[in-house]
């Protein structure tokens, strides 16, 4: 990003500069369709792609002609995802729901500490943080994603994990039809019955074992099936990476906002440890990269994560939030009504003790009448 800057102001001067944040500024910073508009038109035109491209040699050897159905009914599910996902509700913490969400997540005191909310004027619940570009407050922020327009937060993440498991999953079938069509069309055109002789050595072996000649015959033949293969194939990749990080951030229980609080925790830890060993601290970029690894200081212990209730349970409560949202405050109401219920018991013995010793009640006197009466 410095380099692209570099080149700017010095191929376009100030006013490129300022363009180019000005441009920033609109379209990571504020709310605007654009990436979903990429988004769409990217799928559109891979979709094109493989209409014009791939899907005319089906049927062929290898892949039968209901594939073109299949690909397009994924196509589809991959919209459908990606609508939910643009149109779910993150968490967006109200007057209404703050209870709610407040008994959910207690703070730590270590990434998170009771704080008011400047924008929202409410105290902020644990885990949650003020969006500055849809300028709300999310319950459970994970992130803002750019590509669906809105945040991810506890009620919307598993829209946002199915969203990228379809993406993920149309990538990868997608890269393997791509090449069995294209493998198929090798046959049909006897490509696996071509034989390279070298003439130096006599040797006769098969083309197809030769990644040179596939790959020229690809290019030569079929220049846009093989590099709409490649995408996908570098795409499943790009997706599976997405995917495995955010699976993994569950299995924790954090989200890439709080990686980033306890990475500012195991940092501040390493200070303090070589400030207490009398080393210098390493004002290296690489040493942020490397401390994402626990092992750089492994006398380092790092605090517990008290949001991580295990793998089940971090997923149960991203699959049925709602229930989990009544559930705690139903608990919260529990503990509240508990508390009454204690302090009016302290507070018993104080009522029976206003009465002064000496004086009787009524009640005291009756029952000493009828005693007396008993005896006689």
């Amino acid at each position: 990003m410095d380099l692209f800057i570099w080149l700017t102001k010095h191929m376009c001067g100030a006013r490129g500069v300022k363009a180019l944040d000005t441009a920033f500024d609109n379209c990571c910073d504020k709310a605007n369709p654009l990436m979903q508009i990429t988004y769409i038109g990217i799928l559109a035109a891979g979709y094109y792609m493989y209409n014009t491209h791939l899907f005319v040699y089906l049927p062929n050897p290898w892949v039968p002609v209901y594939h073109m159905y299949t690909g397009t009914a994924a196509v589809g599910v991959c919209l459908l995802s990606f609508v939910w996902a643009c149109c779910s509700d993150p968490g967006v913490i109200t007057a209404a729901n703050l209870p709610a969400h407040a008994a959910l997540y207690q703070c730590d005191d270590l990434i998170f500490d009771e704080k008011q909310c400047r924008t929202c004027h409410f105290m902020r619940p644990a885990r949650s943080k003020h969006c500055s570009t849809c300028n709300r407050c999310v319950a459970r922020f994970d992130h803002h994603c750019s590509w669906i327009n809105n945040d991810v937060g506890l009620l919307n993440l598993r829209a946002f994990l199915t969203f990228l498991a379809t993406n993920c999953l149309m990538c990868v079938y997608g890269a393997v039809l791509a090449a069995a069509i294209l493998g198929g069309e090798l046959q049909a055109r006897g490509f696996y019955d071509m034989k390279l002789i070298n003439y130096q050595t006599g040797q006769v072996i098969p083309a197809y074992l030769n990644p040179g000649r596939v790959t020229e015959y690809l290019l030569v033949y079929f220049p846009v099936a093989a590099a709409m293969a490649l995408f996908m194939v570098l795409t499943c990749f790009l997706m599976g990476f997405f995917l495995s990080y955010q699976l993994y951030l569950l299995s924790q229980g954090k989200t890439q906002y709080e990686s980033f609080r306890w990475l500012d925790v195991h940092l501040t830890m390493i200070k303090l440890e070589r400030a207490r060993l009398k080393r210098p601290v390493s004002r290296y970029k690489w040493l942020k990269l490397v401390s994402w690894m626990w092992d750089f200081n492994p006398a380092i212990q790092m605090p517990p994560n008290l949001y991580n209730l295990g793998l089940w349970a971090n997923l149960s409560e991203i699959l049925r939030p709602h229930a989990a949202l009544a559930a705690a405050l139903q608990r919260h109401t529990a503990e509240q009504q508990q508390d009454r219920q204690l302090e009016l018991l302290q507070q018993a013995p104080k009522v029976e003790g206003l009465i002064r010793p000496g004086r009787a009640s009524a009640s005291t006197k009756a029952q000493q009448r009828s005693s007396k009466a008993v005896v006689t």
